[in-house]
């Protein structure tokens, strides 16, 4: 049972992290700057209808290597309108990207399924040691019943 109580606390404070950089990630700075995310539009032909990274008002595009998505720092003043909500499609360095509606933690490497990497490992973590503890439960409940 010791164990569980262990992995609980490891689990307790690796959690903390993940959620304290997702939160450091989507608050804004002293600038009144937004840090969104967008994802590589990918088609065979260009949008009809794109931006440039001036026009929406992003001041900062933070790449990742090997990912499909990339962050964009926006300053609110000179943004046109709320991009997450709207959506635009915008070029940088040749290659489209929408800009996300969805809040989106650090991307994750291509060699990994696309998922919310962070959320996903945190809760398998807590489904994990949730197994182990009723499983230990359950034994020591045999053990005190006979």
């Amino acid at each position: 049972m010791e164990i569980v109580k262990i992995l609980a606390i490891v689990m307790t404070i690796a959690t903390v992290m993940y959620v304290g950089g997702e939160v450091y990630a989507h608050s804004n700075s002293s600038r009144g700057d937004v840090l969104y995310a967008a994802v590589l539009y990918e088609s065979e032909i260009p949008p009809p209808v794109w931006n440039t990274t001036e026009q929406l008002g992003i001041v900062e595009v933070i790449e990742y290597e090997n990912t499909t998505s990339v962050h964009i720092n926006v300053d609110l003043e000179k943004a046109p309108f709320p991009l997450q909500e709207v959506q635009p499609i915008f070029q940088y360095k040749g290659k489209f990207y929408k800009v996300s509606p969805l809040w989106m933690g650090y991307p994750v490497p291509l060699n990994l399924p696309q998922q919310p990497f962070g959320a996903v490992s945190c809760g398998i973590g807590w489904l994990g040691i949730g197994i182990l503890w009723l499983k230990w439960r359950k034994e020591d409940e045999a053990t005190n019943s006979s």
